[in-house]
């Protein structure tokens, strides 16, 4: 279908008068302006609404991008924890076998002592200390 010309215009405005008379065809052309005019009212508001959606999606497809990359950031976060956390668990054992060697070895290097209840022999100096107070306090007393 092409556009309608002026020739084409003018036989269907002759036909309309002819049909409808002139009485009415001006209640005919406000009826059609007001027709035409709700139907480019719909079509931009369809048209708004269909670029609202676009945005929409666009905006959707955004979040699902931030979910994703959120989720590799986490997964990265766990491995990285995971691998610190066995690198530590291994520096505990590694030290509690140390530390266990080191006491089973300990006792070996240790000599034997005495019983605690067994008297130390006083050697020359401290005798004569011990005489020495023992004087003052009979002299004193």
């Amino acid at each position: 279908m092409g556009k309608i010309g002026m020739g084409e215009l003018i036989l269907i405005l002759v036909i309309a008068i002819v049909v409808l008379g002139p009485d009415k065809l001006p209640q005919l052309a406000r009826s059609l302006g007001k027709g035409i005019r709700s139907v480019k009212r719909y079509i931009h508001e369809t048209t708004k609404d269909l670029e609202d959606l676009q945005e929409l999606k666009d905006i959707q497809k955004d979040v699902t991008d931030i979910q994703k990359d959120l989720k590799l950031m986490g997964q990265g976060l766990e491995h990285s924890l995971e691998s610190e956390v066995k690198k530590v668990e291994k520096e505990i054992e590694t030290a509690e076998s140390e530390i266990t060697a080191a006491v089973e070895k300990e006792p070996e290097d240790i000599p034997a002592q005495s019983s605690p209840a067994a008297p130390a022999e006083e050697t020359p100096a401290q005798a004569e200390t011990l005489e020495n107070n023992t004087q003052e306090e009979t002299e004193n007393g």
